[in-house]
């Protein structure tokens, strides 16, 4: 386990990050940047939620720019699709949700891909899948459910980048 820690000021915000944000730090819009190793402390970080914001640990960057527009084009609908799930179904419930999206972060179902050789990944995946009403699950991504406070909407673009702001606050500030 590590000492390292990352909080966060809400569970959605955390979600974001543990499903979204890390892999675009260690593989994906970040991936080449420099020091070669700066994603490293970020993957291998603890991400709870609480209200001393900010992280025990001082990575080699903490300069991404997670609102950036072209990140937002890319991966925007995953984000708010997976912010979506967490309100609704709680964010334990993500990890295994976050199977049935497609790349754009569009509902596709339950992964029909197969196990290989010992494996019993995905068949695992498919029965805690099935614990959830796939309609209803496909509802709230696409927005037709509203699960925020005040029943009032669906999470949008605009609470995603209210959101994305705060991670920003919370991934540069220093809480040793």
């Amino acid at each position: 386990m590590t000492d390292r820690k990352i909080v966060f000021e809400s569970p959605v915000q955390a979600v974001l990050f543990m499903y979204e944000i890390r892999g675009q730090i260690s593989d994906g819009f970040w991936e080449n940047y420099t020091p070669f190793e700066h994603y490293k402390p970020w993957c291998q970080t603890a991400v709870s939620v609480g209200a001393n914001i900010g992280r025990n640990f001082y990575p080699p960057r903490d300069n991404y720019n997670i609102l950036n527009r072209e990140l937002l084009e890319c991966v925007g609908r995953r984000m708010i699709s997976l912010a979506r799930l967490a309100e609704y179904f709680g964010c334990d419930a993500v990890e295994d949700l976050q199977y049935t999206l497609d790349l754009a972060g569009n509902f596709f179902g339950a992964p029909s891909y197969k196990d290989y050789g010992k494996s019993t990944h995905w068949g695992d995946v498919r029965r805690r899948l099935a614990k959830y009403d796939a309609a209803l699950v496909k509802q709230v991504v696409d927005g037709e459910v509203a699960f925020d406070n005040d029943g009032s909407h669906a999470y949008n673009m605009r609470d995603l980048r209210r959101d994305l702001k705060a991670m920003k606050v919370a991934m540069r500030t220093y809480n040793g």
